[in-house]
């Protein structure tokens, strides 16, 4: 249960320090989801793999940081698949 608990913990402090850090904000409804998204991630792994204190530091690090990745990815996706669903709705098309 402790390395559990240290691998989200750490997660948390990661993505908590990133989004301060960060110059434009994004709204903490992308923040928030990614971070539960990780959160879970590491909670998992650390309990399928049984992992010790330090490694799932490591892995709640890891997975924090790669939260970045997921925002600046996954925001022009999403919003490139709701302008295309709009489109099918209104009836038009690019």
């Amino acid at each position: 249960m402790m390395p559990m608990l240290v691998g989200v913990i750490m997660c948390v402090i990661v993505r908590a320090l990133i989004d301060m850090d960060s110059k434009k904000k994004r709204g903490w409804n992308y923040n928030l989801l990614v971070m539960v998204l990780c959160s879970v991630f590491t909670a998992v792994m650390v309990h399928e793999y049984a992992l010790s204190s330090g490694g799932a530091m490591m892995l709640g690090v890891g997975s924090g940081a790669t939260g970045v990745g997921l925002i600046n990815y996954g925001k022009p996706v999403l919003a490139a698949l709701v302008d295309k669903l709009n489109d099918s709705v209104n009836g038009t098309s690019k």
